[in-house]
């Protein structure tokens, strides 16, 4: 499955990696990826599509149960309630 290619119907990679580094900014993966992705738009290049498996690297929204949100302190709460929490950070 990490292989397969993904796309969504928009170009906010920049934003939604600046967001995702907020929650998990040890995440090296994540930082290389918004670093690539940020030479590619200074280019006029689409960052889309993506893979499952870079999305599960670095994409947060997609690993409420990692070990980053144990560190968080957020991993007492069910996985639901991470992601809404989240969401509200996201929308402040």
């Amino acid at each position: 499955y990490a292989l397969n290619r993904m796309a969504c119907g928009h170009e906010y990679t920049i934003t939604l990696l600046q967001q995702a580094i907020q929650f998990d900014p040890d995440n090296q993966e994540l930082r290389e990826w918004y670093a690539l992705n940020q030479r590619k738009r200074r280019k006029g290049l689409c960052t889309v599509p993506s893979t499952l498996g870079t999305e599960f690297a670095t994409n947060p929204f997609l690993r409420l149960d990692s070990k980053w949100l144990l560190e968080a302190g957020k991993a007492d709460l069910p996985s639901d309630k991470v992601y809404d929490q989240m969401m509200k950070q996201k929308a402040d």
